[in-house]
């Protein structure tokens, strides 16, 4: 029986070493307090894209205090994760992107390129608020454009979308 007990005690421990082997990273914070709200790290935005998001995010947050983020990323595996893991990724993405600001109010839209995955990141303040209404914006204002291969014009419909829903 103390056989038995000691690899039923080892095999936490060895799930306990994967899961610190596969630790999780973030991509770095944009710099909110300098009218940084993108981060850009999948290439996906133009110059002119990324100050359009910039403006619309700063109007936004000057005028309603709401900081909303765009964050690109070419894929979940750069980070530690898998395709699996999104749903519980981007929250704590969103606790990540929005700790600068001493925060955890605000609107992060996520985009992974090599899977095409999109996720709009509202706090808690917010509910289900927002819910039907931000897979409207995925769907009828960035997909379109996306589909068409305009990375750029599409993050920046969804934005635009975002900031006039909330504001």
């Amino acid at each position: 029986m103390r056989h038995f007990t000691s690899k039923l005690t080892l095999i936490p421990l060895l799930f306990l070493i994967g899961f610190m082997a596969n630790a999780v990273s973030f991509p770095p914070q944009p710099n909110i307090a300098q009218g940084q709200y993108v981060v850009d790290e999948a290439n996906l935005l133009n110059p002119q894209a990324t100050s359009k998001i910039n403006a619309i995010a700063k109007r936004l947050y000057q005028t309603q205090k709401v900081p909303l983020t765009v964050v690109t990323i070419n894929s979940l595996n750069e980070y530690g994760l898998s395709k699996g893991y999104l749903g519980h990724y981007d929250k704590i993405l969103f606790a990540h992107i929005m700790s600068p600001l001493n925060t955890n109010q605000g609107i992060m839209l996520l985009v992974v390129k090599n899977t095409q995955q999109f996720r709009i990141q509202f706090d808690s303040s917010y509910g289900k608020k927002y819910l039907s209404a931000s897979r409207k914006i995925l769907q009828n204002d960035l997909l379109p454009l996306w589909n068409q291969h305009k990375p750029s014009q599409s993050i920046v419909a969804a934005t635009k979308s975002l900031a006039a829903l909330v504001g």
